[in-house]
Order: C-alpha cells, then structure tokens, then sequence
C-alpha cells in the first residue's frame, strides 16, 4: 500500500471521503486488493494477479452493470467497496 494510504490510516482525526472510483485509483486500488488476498483464505485457492483484478477494477469503473466506490482521506484511497450485478 502506498505510504500515503499507510499515514492516512493512522490519522485518525482524518475523515475519510467516499466517491466514485476513477481509472486514476486503479493502482490505489490494486495494491488494497493484494493487502486483502494476503490475509484471506483466497491464497489458498489461487495466486493473486495484479493484472486480471485491474482489468476487473477497470470493468467496474467504466461498465454499466457495477459500482464500485473509493474511501479516500487527502487523496490517499484507504478503502474500498463495489457490487456488480450480471
């Protein structure tokens, strides 16, 4: 997770912001996606690929059938939260 995130997390006075993510988070969002595998039972069925969660990440940005939403506290994104339907 980038630093920025990291000091972010630790402030707790900081209120965090929700907006829609953008393509511009994608990496932001890659990183809380390998942080989230690394703890999960997820890595016991599969490797993560940082590549087919961003082309995930980017369907839900520009496609019709998701959502997908970004905490962000000082432009630091610090969450994340999404529901796709099909």
């Amino acid at each position: 997770m980038a630093s920025g995130a990291l000091s972010a997390l630790h402030d707790i006075t900081a209120t965090p912001r929700i907006r829609p993510a953008s393509f511009y988070d994608v990496p932001d969002i890659v990183e809380l996606g390998r942080a989230f595998f690394a703890v999960s039972d997820m890595q016991a069925l599969a490797a993560f690929c940082p590549a087919s969660f961003a082309h995930s990440i980017k369907g839900m940005i520009d496609g019709d059938n998701g959502i997908l939403l970004v905490a962000d506290v000082g432009g630091a994104v610090v969450g994340m939260a999404g529901a796709r339907s099909h």
